[in-house]
């Protein structure tokens, strides 16, 4: 009768074969906890950063869905403040949220059809 054990699990024979090819067992629970710093060979797996708190103007551009020229043009017309470091010029991610909440249009209905709106 076969081992049992769960489908992401090694075959029990493998992983014998693997830690003494190691020298160092395999934990028992893979997933590293929140704050663990695991070494995965040269790599290491570490907790999330936090979030960013600006980004740059390629990036708005991104977020905005628009190109540069458009971002340059609304922060040169005063609508969109940015955060100067240096000669780097960053904008705050509540200032972009802020603008697009600012821009945000509701279009009443007035029971017209689009064909009754184009008469005079």
């Amino acid at each position: 009768m076969a081992d049992e054990h769960e489908p992401w699990m090694l075959d029990p024979r493998l992983q014998a074969a693997v830690d003494a090819l190691l020298d160092d067992p395999w934990p028992e629970d893979p997933t590293p906890g929140y704050f663990e710093t695991r070494e995965v060979g040269s790599w290491e797996v570490q907790p999330p950063s936090p979030p960013r708190l600006l980004v740059d103007i390629r990036e708005a551009a991104r977020i905005l869905g628009c190109g540069r020229s458009l971002v340059y043009e609304f922060i040169g017309s005063g609508q969109l403040p940015v955060v100067k470091l240096g000669h780097l010029t960053r904008i705050p991610l509540t200032v972009l949220e802020e603008f697009v909440a600012g821009k945000l249009v509701v279009r009443k209905r007035d029971g017209r059809t689009w064909w009754e709106k184009l008469k005079p």
